[in-house]
């Protein structure tokens, strides 16, 4: 075997050196609150669409993936998912 490896310690001593000294501190991420009302046996996610625009992701996409978890039926009307 060639010598040319470094050792464990060796590399962690790299990859110590590597990081950042002072831990830079930013805003924790934090999409919306849901407002939910519910009303008789429906549940309605008021600013559904304004939490999708935050995740970047379609309302189709993430309504149909909150409906399978839930194994409800629900809808898109307006601004409101509908469960």
């Amino acid at each position: 075997m060639s010598s040319d490896f470094y050792t464990y310690e060796e590399l962690l001593a790299r990859a110590w050196s590597k990081l950042p000294k002072k831990r830079i501190h930013r805003e924790r991420w934090q999409p919306p609150k849901p407002e939910v009302m519910i009303s008789g046996k429906r549940t309605f996610i008021q600013n559904f669409n304004q939490i999708c625009d935050y995740l970047n992701r379609d309302p189709k996409h993430l309504m149909r993936f909150i409906l399978r978890e839930l194994a409800a039926p629900g809808s898109i009307e307006g601004n409101m998912l509908v469960i």
